[in-house]
């Protein structure tokens, strides 16, 4: 299945971009579309970048108050984007124990944080070796998406043991996962079959993995007395606020940026000239067998849409899009406010409650965060949309950037696009 994903405002192309984009594209390729029987999808990924035509602040944003405040996790930041989308169970200071404490609330929670950021870990290494790590990481997401309590994971579980107990009941549910539930005791022998797969790469990045949480972690406990049932006080926001304050003003730049200089499908502005490039590229390997699927996070969703509705026809009238996936957008919000080139003002009115989903696109699957303050359901604004929520359960903060560091978001969406 051909693919593009375009992201969304306030991606500028440096060294955690990169990261993000190789990280994605390996889960893309082996959760996302991979087949039946697990292998790897080898065909078009295109990641359009379109930063460099975003906000430009002529005084570097001087604009922007500021302040002496050092962001949690500033050199860590997956591994802290993920803490703070985590349900703080764990009590105490004890950051040795966190990933079993975790695990205690979610698995799945726990399992995500740890291939996340073990991933990560795993950069330098080739392809092939970072390969067999995400074929142990789906199998790792499986298991704990079927299992999201275990009887394994215990109160006082250090982080290491929780590694090596994870890995071992992998190990033995991976061939017949559904069947889990039935199984007592974990295998206490790495077979050959996982020796193969690189199995001491994968047990040496997951221990580097859970020092690098158990490093994050402590530095919001020691915050700790900030935090009252996941409500952030004024000190908290303070520290949150040097970070968060430059990428607001550069969302709200890129938006207006977009709006203002798109062009039509006539002329087309620098941002629908590189998005419909990698698009025309990529859908001439589209066939039936083969449908195209284009993914859209945040402001990306929008573009697409844009694009789909507006652009696409008049250019190319028999292209077709297979699926849509709007993950964390303001598909929605945009058309209440009607700012897209396709515009219908009798829409709402009478005997049009909804906007039609487009001609060109066969299915489209919008997906948002309940905890996401920038993510919005579509399905009451338009026609033929499928609402799929994705909780975390977390801050406000971290919720927009994270669903595509999370393995069981994958394997999530696998399952939707592959149900009818």
């Amino acid at each position: 299945m051909p693919l593009v994903f375009v992201h969304g405002v306030n991606v500028r192309s440096d060294a955690n971009y990169m990261q993000e984009e190789r990280d994605r594209d390996v889960f893309l390729r082996q959760i996302l579309l991979a087949d039946t029987d697990g292998k790897p999808y080898l065909g078009s990924i295109r990641s359009p970048y379109w930063g460099q035509f975003g906000a430009k602040f002529r005084w570097n944003q001087a604009s922007v108050p500021a302040d002496t405040f050092t962001p949690l996790g500033a050199s860590d930041p997956i591994a802290s984007t993920l803490i703070m989308e985590m349900p703080l169970p764990w009590g105490g200071h004890e950051t040795n124990t966190v990933l079993s404490d975790i695990a205690r609330v979610s698995l799945s929670d726990a399992v995500d944080l740890l291939i996340a950021v073990s991933l990560d870990t795993a950069d330098t290494a080739d392809d092939s070796r970072r390969s067999q790590f995400v074929k142990f990481g789906r199998a790792a997401t499986t298991y704990a998406i079927q299992n999201p309590q275990p009887a394994w994971v215990v109160a006082g579980q250090s982080n290491d043991d929780f590694v090596e107990s994870l890995i071992r009941w992998v190990e033995t549910c991976a061939p017949m996962p559904t069947v889990a539930s039935s199984l007592n005791e974990p295998s206490t022998v790495m077979t050959e079959t996982f020796q193969s797969l690189g199995f001491q790469d994968t047990l040496n990045w997951m221990l580097e993995g859970s020092d690098r949480i158990k490093d994050t972690a402590g530095q919001w406990i020691s915050r700790k007395k900030d935090v009252i049932g996941h409500r952030l006080s004024q000190n908290v926001m303070a520290l949150t606020r040097s970070s968060l304050h430059p990428k607001i003003a550069r969302f709200v730049g890129d938006v207006i940026v977009y709006i203002n200089e798109r062009g039509n499908s006539q002329h087309l502005g620098a941002i629908p000239a590189t998005v419909l490039a990698d698009l025309e590229a990529v859908a001439a390997e589209r066939t039936e067998e083969d449908p195209l699927i284009v993914v859209g996070h945040s402001m990306g969703g929008v573009i697409l849409y844009d694009l789909i509705s507006g652009f696409i026809p008049s250019r190319w009238p028999d292209l077709i899009i297979d699926a849509l996936v709007t993950v964390g957008s303001q598909v929605a919000l945009f058309e209440e406010m009607k700012q897209f080139r396709l515009r219908d003002d009798s829409v709402p009115g009478p005997g049009r409650d909804r906007m039609p989903r487009p001609a060109n696109l066969r299915r489209w699957i919008n997906i948002f965060d309940t905890t996401d303050v920038l993510s919005f359901a579509a399905n009451k604004v338009f026609d033929g949309v499928e609402d799929y929520a994705f909780s975390s359960e977390t801050d406000t903060f971290s919720s927009h950037s994270a669903y595509f560091l999370r393995p069981s978001f994958y394997e999530r969406l696998r399952v939707r696009l592959s149900t009818p």
